[in-house]
């Protein structure tokens, strides 16, 4: 059984799944929590009672209404870092990590503010230790819960955007999709439901038990008209010398906006201006993500040799004062679709909504309805109708005359007492974030002493001889519980080494690797002593391995090496003595007099190595660059987002105040959101044919006949219902679900098929004729009645009989139309014909070629062909075709 709930608090319009499947005849539940979002206001304490008991995680897109309150759920229930996975792809996990930060920061809830929650580190401890990424196409079975499958597809919404397949050991196939995009658009793929080369869907996602999607409709006009609309409105405000106001989201269609215009202004002289907590680090990640973009627009940068997202074509503004340096015509992106109080969109909207050449050109339906971003397309809406005879039209112009309430915020130090109180409140989280680390380990490390402990047990029991014990009671040494090594023997020498065994057996000093002699050992140089007669009798007496425990550290290019290790023992002097020189340090020279002038290389015919005198003059140079080197654009902007996220670097706290402006500027909606349009939407559903849809609202359009565009949706798809049942019969009326508020959504179980006892008598009649199939499997074509087995005395018998009709039934009339059922395999029926003295193989994946003048063709989902001239070869093959397969 199947069980779908909408979690969300009452009055708030944030969203949350949870994806139960019930296996009845186990009594076992896997919980999954889908795509989490926050919309920064909401308590989140709906979810207390939830978290606990969830299997995994599941993240379809990268923006905030998706992910938004993940780190404060790990914050919360930390425990749950080591049992639960989150499942997701590369460009979520990356840019979902920004959006984050654009959010919690505008509030408040990271950064040097009073009022923070979390730090960097916290994030990171989310998505760089919890992530399990995956990619489109891929998927994942757990075997911890049964071989549970996971399948990732990519819904072309977004960059790494995902619709999921859930599939169990009953075979319930449900397909989650919250947001998908059936139209490609300019560097997104369309999504992965039809196959590009002939618009069927994938054989994995036929005939789900539900398929779960949102109202998240997009308009119907094609894709084409909605960017020469969007253009034709940037070139009439930019006419006017007027400014561009796009409110985006940083982590989702950013990238097609951007790239839009950078395609259209191409080298005009219009300063694209970007207003963002996290600068232009969105652009550098999506530039090293273009295995997930669509070949078309890297064949288009390539032929401009440009930069894919080249953040240098993008001004960073980092203070509103600089607005006042660019004078006239201007785009501006802010990285806030909800443009919540506070934030940077907000405060551009305060400076620049008073000016009737500057225009607000909304792109995306916020989810939110207590932002200010709901608010304005409500606005826009309206006063459309009004003016376009009560149509919406994308790209209808009209003027935002309103006065607007901004919930101003501004930021004071912290001083006195309050600046002491916030410092021990840093420090008492970090200390209880530690404790817990520790406290993690340490159940680790008791584990693992378990697990040891109960393999010796196991083992085979032996008696220590009495050299050992005495060897035991000599040396008399004990292990505490922290593994320090106590030696209790009379020698005072030895009482004062504190030596300690490391995870590896090695011992430690001060930190350092030793030998018996107290000198210094790499790992490589460590000896070890095992007992064999400890391991478990189930398993061969084989030496443990002891590996190198030090943590290797991995950059985009592999493994990060330490060229020392890889030095000759002649060469190591001349290395320390130029990277002496190279770092400023004349230490070589004081120790080694002239040395320094001096550097050992090799002869110019590969001989003997010699020492050559050579100043260093030309070291010293590249020294004093490399100290001058400046840092690169990203490398700056790096280092100050990571600074402005010190929450101990100038502490404030965050001051409101409500200001009300009056705003004399254009307003208008083009969507280029990236969802499926309706014609679309029913145009998959009828190929796919899922047995149940499950929709839910996502309550961000209301239209003037007072129906959401849910309900305008439900009865669009009762209107055209026709084009589903022609394959999927709704008898019940039971076939679109629509999903409300915390209710429940139970789907059991589809029979597919029972296990069923023949009648005697029947099965030794004439109506029983058994066909063969390649597959080792018979089958037949029958009328009977199936009735309960009421001489059923064992729990191995099937519960139902299939017993013969009387001849005077009506149900017994024959079908007109044949049928022919069978898998047919070309490899075996190559096998056939080269038997019979054919000359037959193959030329290609699904293509078969018989006497070099007959051609099988058979491919996925599709018919089998025969392409050749009609002679007796092409008879006899077709014979044998029909006696592989079974006709009725």
């Amino acid at each position: 059984m199947f069980t779908f709930t909408l979690l969300s608090p009452e009055e708030s319009s944030i969203k949350t799944c949870l994806l139960t499947f019930e296996d009845e005849s186990t009594n076992t539940k896997i919980k999954i929590l889908a795509d989490p979002g926050w919309d920064g206001k909401t308590d989140l304490s709906f979810l207390d009672p939830i978290i606990p008991t969830i299997d995994f995680i599941i993240i379809s897109h990268s923006t905030i209404d998706y992910l938004g309150s993940l780190p404060l759920i790990f914050k919360k229930f930390p425990m749950i870092l080591s049992r639960i996975k989150i499942y997701t792809t590369l460009p979520i996990s990356q840019l979902g990590k920004l959006a984050i930060i654009e959010l919690y920061k505008n509030f408040g809830f990271i950064g040097p503010f009073n009022n923070n929650l979390i730090e960097l580190d916290d994030l990171d401890d989310c998505f760089n230790n919890c992530c399990q990424l995956l990619k489109h196409g891929q998927s994942i079975s757990l075997s911890h819960l049964n071989n549970f499958k996971i399948f990732c597809f990519n819904s072309g919404h977004t960059l790494g955007g995902s619709f999921w397949l859930l599939l169990n050991n009953s075979n319930e196939k449900i397909i989650y999709s919250p947001v998908f995009n059936h139209s490609r658009d300019s560097f997104l793929n369309a999504s992965s439901f039809l196959q590009q080369n002939n618009g069927l869907p994938l054989p994995q996602l036929l005939r789900p038990t539900s398929i779960i999607t949102s109202s998240n409709l997009g308009s119907l006009q094609s894709y084409k008209k909605k960017v020469e609309t969007f253009l034709k409105l940037i070139d009439f405000t930019l006419s006017r010398g007027g400014t561009v106001i796009l409110p985006t989201s940083i982590s989702g269609r950013i990238f097609e906006l951007i790239h839009l215009i950078d395609d259209h202004l191409k080298n005009a002289p219009i300063p694209v201006l970007l207003l963002s907590q996290t600068g232009t680090k969105s652009l550098s990640l999506a530039g090293n993500m273009l295995e997930w973009m669509s070949p078309q627009i890297i064949k288009n940068w390539e032929v401009k040799n440009q930069i894919p997202f080249d953040p240098s074509r993008v001004l960073l503004i980092e203070d509103l004062n600089e607005l006042n340096h660019f004078i006239g015509p201007k785009i501006m992106f802010v990285t806030d679709l909800e443009i919540n109080d506070g934030s940077l969109s907000s405060n551009v909207l305060m400076k620049l909504c008073d000016d009737e050449k500057n225009t607000l050109i909304l792109t995306e339906k916020c989810d939110f309805e207590n932002s200010l971003g709901f608010k304005l397309y409500k606005i826009w809406e309206n006063l459309c109708l009004k003016r376009n005879n009560g149509v919406l039209e994308d790209g209808i112009a009209v003027p935002l005359q309103e006065i607007l309430s901004f919930n101003n915020i501004r930021f004071e130090l912290l001083q006195n007492n309050e600046l002491i109180d916030y410092i021990k409140k840093i420090n008492k989280r970090r200390k209880d974030k530690n404790f817990l680390k520790n406290l993690e380990k340490e159940n680790l490390k008791i584990l693992n002493d378990e697990k040891l402990r109960l393999n010796i047990n196991e083992s085979d029991d032996y008696e220590e001889s009495d050299d050992e014990k005495n060897d035991v009671a000599t040396n008399n040494i004990t292990i505490d519980n922290n593994n320090n090594v106590i030696d209790n023997g009379n020698d005072k020498n030895q009482g004062t080494n504190n030596l300690s065994v490391n995870a590896d057996g090695s011992n430690t000093k001060d930190g350092k690797l030793i030998d018996e002699n107290n000198k210094d050992l790499s790992i490589n140089e460590l000896k070890f002593d095992f007992d064999l007669r400890l391991v478990n009798k189930n398993k061969n007496k084989i030496f443990p391995f002891i590996g190198n425990n030090i943590k290797k550290k991995f950059d985009d290019y592999g493994e990060v090496i330490n060229i020392k290790d890889f030095i000759r023992e002649e060469e190591k002097l001349n290395f320390k003595k130029i990277s002496s020189n190279l770092n400023g340090s004349n230490t070589m020279a004081e120790d080694n007099g002239d040395e320094s002038d001096y550097e050992y290389n090799e002869t110019e015919d590969g001989g003997k190595r010699k020492w050559n005198k050579h100043k260093l003059n030309k070291n010293k140079k590249n020294s004093n660059m490399k100290k001058t080197k400046k840092k690169t654009k990203q490398e700056e902007e790096e280092i100050r987002l990571v600074e402005s996220l010190d929450p101990l670097i100038a502490p404030k706290k965050l001051v409101n105040s409500t200001v009300n402006i009056g705003t004399r500027c254009g307003l208008s909606f083009v969507d280029l959101s990236g969802t499926v349009d309706l014609r679309s939407y029913l145009l998959i559903l009828n190929l796919i044919k899922p047995k149940k849809i499950i929709v839910y609202d996502n309550n961000n359009l209301s239209l003037p006949s007072e129906q959401s565009i849910l309900q305008q949706q439900s009865n669009l798809i009762k209107n055209n219902i026709e084009l589903i049942k022609e394959k999927i019969p709704d008898k019940d009326g039971g076939f679109l679900l629509i999903a409300t508020k915390n209710k429940k959504i139970e789907i059991k179980g589809i029979i597919t098929n029972i296990d069923i006892k023949i009648d005697e008598l029947f099965e030794q009649s004439k109506f029983i004729k058994w066909q063969q199939l390649n597959d080792g499997y018979s089958i037949s074509h029958v009328y009977g009645e199936l009735v309960k087995n009421d001489s059923n005395t064992d729990s191995n018998e099937p519960k139902y009989v299939l017993k013969q009709l009387d001849s005077s039934s009506s149900t017994t009339t024959a079908t007109t139309q044949e049928i022919t059922i069978g898998d047919l395999k070309l490899l075996e029926l190559k096998k056939k014909l080269n038997n019979i003295n054919y000359k037959a193989e193959f030329k290609g994946e699904g293509i078969l070629v018989i006497n070099d003048d007959l051609c099988l063709i058979k491919k996925i989902n599709e018919d089998l062909i025969i392409d050749g001239i009609p002679n007796e070869c092409f008879y006899e093959v077709r014979d044998l075709i029909n006696d592989m397969l079974a006709h009725f």
